[in-house]
């Protein structure tokens, strides 16, 4: 790997590094090395952005340069940058994660927003979040709501502790978290809303992910292993033993013709009504169903 010359020299500054980040990207053919050397030094210096410029003659040590370069290496090689700095941010909260989450996308704070706009006129909501995976889409509306009481359940442990730690990081009282096997056991209690990010990529599909996604984020939170519409064939089938009358399921839905593959499983009598609604791309990405 191309090594930067000052580095040895022990007086390497962070404008030093932040320059080398950019030609060593274009050199590569990839852009945004600027971006990138920006965003991984504020992780590193635990600063923002406008105080490396203000601290562009620091002088860094051995043992960031290192970690910088260690970090570099991990991103040609594909791995997603969330995962190299460890956090993320989600509808405004800054969030921790690991490879064995699922990363939050921008389009998924669209689930929130429609939640939001349903529950405006309810008191103290009850809601579930099903495979609730890092905890971000509960977290955030229990956040948004704290006169709420939010539950978030997930099959997998190991997502639930971590889902803990983030709402512990932001103080969040209004939230539990329980393991649950939504497959094959439904909570006892009912729910005002219902929120859910399945897997919905079908198996079939996802060797023609990009590397970033389909080499390093977990696959049982990618897939279903089937047609990407397990979870909502089964989220048709018991959604009314646990929504309140007039209650409402908001689930995140894929691309192609998933939408309306989703959409066509929650025509039946068991709820009043179904719509899609577009992400701020005009692409199909929450599919909203009110119970009876």
């Amino acid at each position: 790997m191309q090594t930067l010359a000052r580095t040895s020299e022990n007086n390497c500054r962070v404008i030093d590094l932040i320059g080398w980040t950019e030609k060593y990207f274009l050199s590569k053919g990839l852009e945004n090395g600027r971006n990138i050397g920006e965003i991984l030094l504020q992780h590193l210096l635990d600063c923002k952005r406008v105080e490396l410029y203000f601290g562009s003659e620091k002088q860094l040590t051995q043992d960031t340069i290192k970690t910088f370069h260690s970090w570099i290496q991990r991103l040609i090689k594909n791995e997603p940058l969330q995962y190299i700095t460890g956090t993320i941010e989600f509808y405004g909260l800054g969030l921790v994660i690991t490879p064995a989450v699922f990363i939050p996308r921008p389009e998924t704070e669209r689930v929130v927003d429609i939640a939001l706009q349903i529950l405006k006129t309810v008191i103290s909501p009850k809601i579930l979040d099903v495979g609730t995976g890092s905890g971000c889409i509960a977290i955030a509306l229990a956040n948004e709501l704290p006169e709420a009481s939010v539950t978030g359940i997930d099959i997998d442990p190991n997502m639930l502790k971590l889902a803990q730690k983030n709402a512990d990081l932001h103080k969040i009282n209004n939230i539990i978290f329980k393991q649950m096997d939504i497959q094959k056991e439904i909570p006892k209690e009912s729910y005002n809303l219902i929120v859910s990010n399945p897997p919905y990529i079908p198996l079939n599909e996802i060797s023609d992910l990009e590397k970033n996604i389909k080499d390093f984020e977990p696959h049982i939170a990618l897939t279903d292993g089937a047609d990407g519409l397990t979870f909502y064939h089964r989220l048709a089938s018991v959604a009314s033993k646990i929504l309140h009358s007039n209650g409402y399921l908001i689930m995140e839905v894929g691309q192609g013709n998933h939408p309306q593959k989703a959409l066509k499983l929650f025509k039946n009598n068991a709820f009043a009504s179904n719509k899609l609604i577009q992400d701020y791309n005009g692409d199909d990405r929450v599919l909203k169903v009110q119970s009876v």
